[in-house]
């Protein structure tokens, strides 16, 4: 059982039952997205404890989109032509290895925020 998503999740966003065999990848494949999660992103690797509703809700996704990707699509096939005959496959795909997109884990960085600092006359000038 995994800290951020469980099998039913992914299941639920699958659309179809999962097989027996597809049930037991799932869950090793939650384990793995889920501690790869925890090493790209240091404030989840307490676990669920203390996090935002929020940060949690987007932990299950990520988690969910990371493990439902090999499902969906084992071969990795990026683009497909019939015309001159091209294929492209994704080379994380090729590998089957679970990742993260950038905008994924943009999701758990803190945004700084950007200001303007106002520059004004001595006080005795009134300006």
């Amino acid at each position: 059982m995994g800290d951020f998503a469980t099998v039913t999740d992914v299941a639920d966003r699958f659309g179809s039952t999962l097989t027996p065999e597809q049930d037991k990848l799932v869950t090793a494949r939650i384990a793995d997205a889920e501690a790869l999660l925890q090493t790209e992103v240091p404030a989840l690797a307490g676990g669920t404890g203390g996090l935002p509703v929020i940060t949690l809700a987007n932990a299950k996704r990520v988690v969910c989109d990371a493990v439902l990707r090999p499902l969906r699509n084992p071969a990795g096939l990026v683009s497909e032509r019939s015309g001159p005959f091209e294929v492209t496959f994704h080379a994380e795909a090729l590998a089957e290895e679970i990742y993260f997109t950038a905008d994924q884990l943009a999701l758990f960085r803190r945004r700084r925020r950007v200001g303007v600092v106002g520059v004004s006359g001595p006080r005795w000038l009134a300006v």
